[in-house]
């Protein structure tokens, strides 16, 4: 039996399929997307797709649908099939789904040991850092903005700098921290923004 080329295509028509929907599409996409994942009998990858970050978004998905038993479970696998790498977004899911039962001691074991593992990666950084801020770790988040910065400047990722400047303003702001220098460049990128949509 021929199997099915799962593209990128496939992954974005999935997800706008999911916007807005109940558990109920919630659990089928989760489950869908496991399966391009970890069927290779059935389905083959494009190049561009891994395994892990598949098995990341169904882990997204699956919360979307408020099984955070089933959103271990992805995560768990995704870095199974992962190997020594992480796979894109698994450390934002894993401290979301972590912040949810209160384990934040555990968060930061698995926030320090995914650090000694990777190269600098100021998505994944940034990615945790929001994932700090929704969960009101306004501190915690303020420190990986920093780390997004770094590591952003470092690697000439001008556009995560401009984001992570302004989301740094805006937790710093939550802590009633007073303006420094980088706020100030980051005020700066709001208003040149603003004015570029028109607002």
């Amino acid at each position: 039996m021929s199997r099915r080329l799962i593209t990128e295509d496939d992954l974005d028509e999935i997800e706008e399929r999911g916007l807005m929907q109940g558990p109920k599409i919630q659990s089928g996409i989760a489950a869908t997307i496991e399966a391009w994942a970890t069927r290779p009998d059935r389905y083959e990858l494009d190049a561009e797709l891994a395994p892990g970050d598949l098995l990341v978004q169904a882990a997204e998905h699956a919360g979307l649908a408020g099984d955070d038993g089933e959103v271990r479970r992805l995560l768990r696998l995704a870095k199974e099939v992962s190997g020594d790498g992480y796979p894109q977004g698994w450390i934002g899911a894993a401290v979301r789904l972590g912040k949810r039962h209160g384990e934040l001691a555990e968060v930061l074991d698995i926030v320090a040991e995914w650090k000694a593992g990777v190269e600098q990666d100021a998505e994944a950084a940034f990615d945790l850092a929001e994932a700090f801020e929704v969960s009101d770790e306004f501190a915690l988040a303020e420190r990986w903005f920093n780390i997004a910065l770094r590591w952003a400047e470092q690697g000439g990722e001008d556009w995560l700098y401009g984001d992570a400047l302004v989301a740094r303003l805006r937790v710093r702001a939550e802590q009633g921290k007073p303006e420094d220098v980088m706020d100030a460049e980051a005020a700066e990128i709001i208003a040149v923004r603003r004015s570029e949509r028109g607002d």
